[in-house]
């Protein structure tokens, strides 16, 4: 049984990882200062060895409904992504999300009729 459960379980992570890759593709790394593309759900991971500038242009009205991007730190500094007019975070007036500047702060987007819905976050903050 040990075999069998060892086996089931294996199966499981890998269909797990295809279904992610299939979803987001290999996630992408940006090293520098970047636009990211508004139109395609990814994961992008930001290498940066100071705080990058991110731009994301505003998603196709519904045609990117359901997009969904995921944006992680994986150096220590304080990222900014602008989307002006765009954020959809619960507050008024938000333009920015601005990382703290620690390796693991993320923000994850979804995009519906022209802006991003800010679905989750982790040590980042809506401005």
């Amino acid at each position: 049984m040990p075999v069998l459960t060892a086996y089931l379980n294996n199966a499981i992570d890998t269909t797990v990882a295809q279904m992610q890759a299939a979803l987001y593709g290999t996630p992408t790394l940006v090293a520098g200062d970047a636009t990211i593309n508004a139109n395609q759900s990814q994961i992008y991971i930001l290498n940066k060895g100071s705080a990058a500038a991110i731009t994301l242009g505003a998603p196709t009205v519904t045609t990117s409904d359901g997009v969904t991007i995921t944006i992680t730190s994986n150096s220590a500094f304080a990222h900014v992504i602008t989307a002006t007019g765009l954020f959809q975070s619960g507050a008024a007036g938000v333009n920015t999300c601005t990382f703290a500047a620690h390796a693991g702060a993320t923000v994850t987007l979804y995009a519906y009729q022209g802006k991003w819905n800010w679905i989750a976050s982790v040590a980042a903050t809506a401005g």
